[in-house]
Formats: structure tokens, sequence, C-alpha cells
């Protein structure tokens, strides 16, 4: 499953991460801007359990306002390009809304990521985001592949032992 997995992200991330909206066919809409929270890592939450909070800024960078969902449990709308990060999905009950972020203006939201703890190496990923999540796209990975031209990738983020 795991290997199922990594293929697919594999597919995902190469199939689109290099392309322009001119070849997608499509205008990007958003710039994602992603670093991780260093006090995340030094919480106990990180040492025992390798959970970590990455901070983002959505920007949007087309001429008109864009809708987005976002949920109480934001990981719903991540997705991670490596299979050693994983965006936390739990939540007792999860309530979404939308939200309209205006031409220019950005919108900054924090999210739970699960790693490991005991990383030897240095991991490089980068985050993407669904501004149309209706369940967890990280579960999805053939939604992912399908909408992959939907997606806004973040620059790339690197969490070292």
């Amino acid at each position: 499953m795991k290997l199922k997995m990594a293929l697919i992200l594999l597919a995902v991330t190469s199939a689109f991460s290099s392309q322009t909206p001119t070849t997608l066919g499509q205008e990007r809409t958003f710039e994602i801007t992603a670093s991780i929270s260093p006090e995340s890592l030094r919480s106990d939450q990180y040492r025992q359990h390798g959970i970590f909070w990455v901070d983002t800024i959505i920007r949007n960078i087309t001429d008109r306002d864009q809708q987005i969902v976002v949920w109480s449990q934001s990981g719903w709308s991540w997705i991670a390009d490596s299979t050693e990060i994983v965006p936390a999905i739990a939540a007792q009950q999860n309530v979404s809304r939308t939200i309209a972020i205006r031409h220019g203006q950005n919108y900054k939201l924090s999210v739970e990521l699960a790693g490991s703890s005991q990383i030897r190496r240095p991991i490089t990923f980068r985050l993407g985001f669904y501004a149309k999540a209706n369940r967890p796209i990280s579960v999805q990975p053939k939604f992912a592949i399908l909408h992959a031209n939907e997606i806004a990738w973040s620059n790339p983020i690197s969490l070292k032992p």
C-alpha cells in the first residue's frame, strides 16, 4: 500500500509540478508559502509522536476574488508530496466554511502534520492545497491525480533531524 501511494504521489507531483499554466491550459489561482513552526519541533507532541505544524500563506494571484473551503481540521485540504509526511485529518467534528480571498490578499493557516520524530536524514517535501476539498484529499490518491491541475503546491520545506 505504501509503495502504491508513493507511485501515485510521484505521478501527481512530477506530472504537474514543473508545468506552467500555459501547458496545463489553466491559470494559476494561488501561491502557497509554507514554513515549519520551530516551536512545534520543540514540543512533546513532536518528540513523542512526530506531530508538528506548518504555517502557510495562501495568496490569491488572480485578478478576481477566489473562494476556498476551510475546515476546522485544516489537513483535509492538504496533501504532501512525500509519503513520510501526512496531513492530520482526524477530528471529532470537522466543520467547513467557504471564504473569499480578494485579489492579491493572503489567508494564513496552520496545518498539523505527522512525520517521524526519529528521522535520521532531512526530509524535503511540499504541501499541495486544494481549495474545494469536501473530504480529506490526502487519502484520495486517484482524486489527487484527476484534480492535480487544481492543486497549488508550496515551496519546498525541509524537516531536519
